[in-house]
């Protein structure tokens, strides 16, 4: 059985937004506080300060929030708005990262002009 490498991930998705000249970064984290999503906030920030950029990171959830997504929603879009603009946000999967979309679209940001969205 293969494993994943979190921390792999994390580290490629620095590079793909490093690679594009991104200088504002932040991750979004999975609401379950699982390992994988740690590794993958740790390959993602480790890398991006090797290159000498901060990462803001969207984690402490709520168990309201980890249960439904209407709660959680103010808290996202509210952080959202908070970014400099530009932004690249990793989002920990695909999933969180529709998310982070869907917050977006209702905060009227521009993707990908403002805030670009990476998932897995």
């Amino acid at each position: 059985m293969a494993r994943i490498d979190s921390y792999a991930i994390g580290r490629l998705a620095a590079g793909y937004f490093l690679d594009r000249r991104y200088t504002s970064f932040a991750y979004v984290a999975e609401t379950s506080n699982l390992s994988w999503s740690h590794e993958r906030r740790r390959g993602f920030s480790e890398t991006l300060a090797r290159a000498g950029f901060g990462c803001t990171v969207y984690d402490g959830f709520s168990a309201a929030e980890r249960r439904n997504w209407l709660a959680e929603r103010p808290r996202m879009t509210a952080w959202l708005r908070a970014l400099p603009k530009p932004s690249a946000v990793f989002a920990a999967m695909d999933g969180r990262a529709r998310l982070v979309l869907d917050a977006c679209a209702e905060a009227g940001i521009n993707v990908p002009n403002e805030i670009a969205v990476l998932g897995v």
